[in-house]
């Protein structure tokens, strides 16, 4: 952890030689909620109208994905088109990050410099970070049911008898690390979770709003026949027919209705990359990957396949460009770790980006500043696509 009250224009001023500019101007929390920037990082900047140059330091245990975009936020706005060197202070990095950073070039230049306070020198470059440590789980109804007792385990097998009932509604089951969640896209319908060593169970709406997301949620429980309570059942299958209703009206958000195709009906996407898979349970450093911000699709997923599959991954792009951007490139990283620890499939290497095309022209600045872009080749988005409920792209170039 570094100190947050430090005085850090004295620190580089001390070590003036690690940087490309001096006289340095630190930007108040006022200035960063105007631009906007994140509060969790404080943020310097310097040069003139032909050189910017920019410092985010990592002032507390933030994830390393959080600070890598708001850096990059940070260079887009200071440097406003102009050549721009970012430099990364922090007290560690991890590999991937280092690796990351050097993703990008062209107007937007990156470097890392480690902070130690207790050290001489304290400030000084980064050549080489902690390896990340990634681990994979595979948690499934079985798993969980060795975890619960006899009375218990009996309440799952029905919950699971109805779950797969409703997957010709598209319903589908995710195991996550310590819940099971009944979706439909990435519309969580109804969760099951070990509360004290028992099962707690409901269906949940809250992407729908407060005060709609109350009028469905209903508790759940068993019987002493093995039957789940009417009032839960009733409310899981409204939900699904909401959702049904809600994409045939085209009243879904874009980030609800994106996913939904995806899954169920790929279009274009199902030609190019196959159907969306499950991926297992993914910890970064302990820690539960988001895999809701991507889609993994196979050409292939049929029930016993033993051949290696080809894996591409998708990552929408329907707003904050530049910040997705960046996710499409630290995921690209995390996936040369995730590829080597799931044999059954075969990943091509590249991101696959679908944009909404009011998001284009801005999507155009960030990628300038990628070295390698053939490995995250952009799909526009049809203007009518979530009207249509019909996924059709082009290619940009």
């Amino acid at each position: 952890m570094m100190a947050v009250e430090m005085d850090w224009k004295t620190q580089w001023e001390a070590y003036s030689d690690l940087f490309v500019v001096s006289n340095w101007l630190e930007w108040t929390q006022d200035r960063q909620i105007r631009w906007p920037l994140p509060t969790t990082f404080k943020y310097f900047s310097g040069g003139d109208m032909n050189l910017r140059a920019g410092i985010i330091v990592k002032t507390r245990e933030d994830q390393e994905e959080e600070f890598l975009k708001a850096g990059l936020l940070w260079a887009a706005q200071l440097g406003n088109g102009a050549r721009t060197v970012m430099y990364f202070v922090a007290p560690q990095f991890s590999e991937g990050f280092l690796q990351v950073m050097e993703t990008f070039g062209g107007p937007v230049m990156c470097k890392a410099l480690y902070w130690r306070e207790r050290m001489k020198p304290s400030l000084f470059r980064a050549t080489d970070g902690m390896p990340i440590q990634m681990k994979i789980e595979k948690p499934d109804w079985k798993t969980w049911q060795r975890q619960i007792n006899p009375v218990e385990a009996s309440y799952l097998k029905a919950l699971r008898l109805y779950f797969e009932s409703l997957e010709p509604l598209g319903a589908r089951v995710v195991f996550k690390r310590n819940k099971i969640v009944l979706c439909r896209g990435m519309l969580e319908i109804a969760y099951i979770k070990k509360t004290g060593g028992k099962l707690e169970f409901a269906s949940n709406a809250k992407w729908m709003g407060r005060a709609a997301g109350e009028k469905y949620h209903r508790g759940g429980w068993v019987d002493a026949r093995g039957s789940l309570n009417p009032e839960f059942r009733t409310a899981v299958e409204d939900l699904i027919e909401v959702i049904s209703e809600h994409k045939q009206e085209g009243i879904l958000e874009a980030k609800e209705a994106l996913p939904l195709l995806l899954w169920e009906e790929p279009g274009q996407g199902g030609e190019m990359w196959g159907r969306c898979v499950e991926l297992p349970c993914i910890l970064l450093n302990n820690k539960p990957l988001d895999l809701n911000k991507v889609y993994f699709m196979v050409r292939s997923a049929e029930a016993g396949h033993d051949e290696v599959q080809d894996l591409h991954v998708v990552m929408p792009i329907l707003e904050k460009p530049l910040t997705r951007m960046v996710s499409a490139v630290w995921w690209r990283e995390l996936m040369k770790d995730i590829s080597v620890r799931l044999p059954r499939y075969r990943w091509d290497g590249r991101i696959n980006c679908l944009i909404s095309p009011a998001c284009q022209e801005e999507l155009r600045i960030a990628l300038e500043w990628i070295k390698n872009r053939d490995a995250f080749p952009c799909y526009r988005l049809d203007r009518q696509w979530k009207q249509k409920g019909v996924l059709d792209f082009t290619r940009m170039t």
